[in-house]
C-alpha cells in the first residue's frame, strides 16, 4: 500500500486521533492521551505544511532521495521517511505560524509522546490540554477548518477548558508583573540616584553589548520598568518583488518580521512565555525590525520568469 500525503487526509487522522486522545483523557488514562494527541498535532502540523508544499515533510540530511521523489510526485515508495512532531512544529514556526502555545509545553509534549520522558497526573494532563488544543486551535484556523466539526462531541469540553486556561494565564501574568514591579523597586529605587544611574546604565551597555545582531533576539519594551527586555523568537523576511520599468530590471525589496514566543527583563526580572501571556501584558506578537531583508533571502529575483519571458 502507497503512502498518500494530502491534505485532507491528513486533516481527517489528526481529527480521528483529537477525538482518542480527548477520551483517553476523560479517562485520566495519560499515556494513551499524550501519544494520541502528540499524533494528531504532527499529523494536522503535517497538513499545514502540506498545504505550502509536501516537500516541507522531507526528511532532511538523509541520501536517499525516494521519499523527496514521492513527496514531489516524481515516483511512488511504499513508506516515505517523513519528519516527525519536533521537526513539524519547528518548520511551522519558521515559516510564521504562530501556535500560541508556550515552547515549553510543547517540548514537554513531544518529549511525552515520543518517550523521552514519561506521562505525570492529572495536573501535568490538564496543562498539556490546554498546550495542545491551544496549537490545534491555531492549525485550524491556518486551515481555514470549522472548529466545530473538528472537536464535535468535544467542542464544549475544549472551550471550557481554553477559558479556564485564559483566566488562569491573565492571573499568573499579573502575579508576574506585580512581582517584577517589587523586584525592580527592592533593586534600584533604594539606591542613591547617582549610584542607581551608574547601575542601570551597566546593565544597558552590557544588554547592548551582548544582544547585537543576534538571529533569535530582539528588543521590546518592558511593561513593567520601561526598559528594554529581551525577545526571544523568530526572524523572517517579508519581501516582494519590485520594477525599475526605466531600466527594465526586477529587484527585491521588502522588511523583516520578528515573531516573539518569550521576554526576559534583566531589569525588574520579569519572564513571559507563549502568545498568551504576552498579549495578556500588552507585547505586540510580531514586531517590525530595521534588519536588512537581504540577509534572510537566499535566491535572486528571476527577472525572465516576472517579465514572463
Amino acid at each position: 500500500m502507497v503512502t498518500i500525503f494530502t491534505q485532507s487526509s491528513l486533516y481527517a487522522g489528526a481529527r480521528k486521533f483529537a477525538h482518542s486522545a480527548l477520551h483517553a483523557y476523560a479517562d485520566e488514562d495519560w499515556d494513551v492521551f499524550v501519544l494520541h494527541a502528540g499524533t494528531s498535532l504532527e499529523l494536522l502540523g503535517k497538513a499545514a505544511l502540506v498545504k505550502r508544499s509536501p516537500v516541507l515533510l522531507v526528511e532532511l540530511g538523509t541520501k536517499d532521495i525516494s521519499s523527496l521523489a514521492h513527496l514531489c510526485g516524481v515516483r511512488t515508495t511504499p513508506r516515505p521517511r517523513t519528519i516527525g512532531l519536533a521537526e513539524v512544529l519547528n518548520h511551522l514556526t519558521k515559516l510564521g505560524v504562530n501556535l500560541r502555545a508556550a515552547d515549553a509545553d510543547l517540548k514537554l509534549l513531544v518529549d511525552l509522546r515520543n518517550g523521552v520522558v514519561h506521562a505525570g497526573g492529572g495536573s501535568e494532563g490538564s496543562h498539556l490540554l490546554v498546550a495542545y488544543t491551544t496549537a490545534v486551535e491555531a492549525l485550524i484556523v491556518d486551515l481555514a477548518e470549522d472548529r466545530k466539526k473538528f472537536w464535535d462531541a468535544y467542542l464544549r469540553m475544549i472551550d471550557t477548558a481554553l477559558s479556564d486556561a485564559a483566566n488562569e494565564v491573565a492571573h499568573r501574568v499579573q502575579v508576574k508583573l506585580e512581582a517584577a514591579r517589587v523586584n525592580f523597586n527592592k533593586k534600584f529605587l533604594s539606591l542613591p540616584e547617582p549610584v542607581r544611574n551608574g547601575a542601570l546604565a551597566f546593565l544597558i551597555a552590557g544588554q547592548i553589548a551582548s544582544g547585537q545582531e543576534q538571529d533569535d533576539v530582539e528588543e521590546v519594551q518592558c511593561p513593567v520598568c520601561t526598559y528594554n527586555a529581551r525577545a526571544y523568537g523568530y526572524h523572517r523576511p517579508v519581501s516582494f518583488s519590485n520594477v525599475d520599468y526605466e531600466h527594465d530590471e526586477v529587484y527585491e525589496e521588502g522588511w523583516v518580521e520578528f515573531e516573539v514566543h518569550s521576554i526576559e527583563c534583566s531589569f525588574c526580572g520579569l519572564k513571559l512565555e507563549g502568545a498568551a501571556e504576552l498579549e495578556v501584558a500588552g507585547i505586540d506578537s510580531v514586531i517590525e525590525t530595521d534588519r536588512d531583508a537581504n540577509e534572510f533571502l537566499n535566491c535572486e529575483p528571476d527577472e525572465d520568469s516576472f517579465w514572463d519571458r
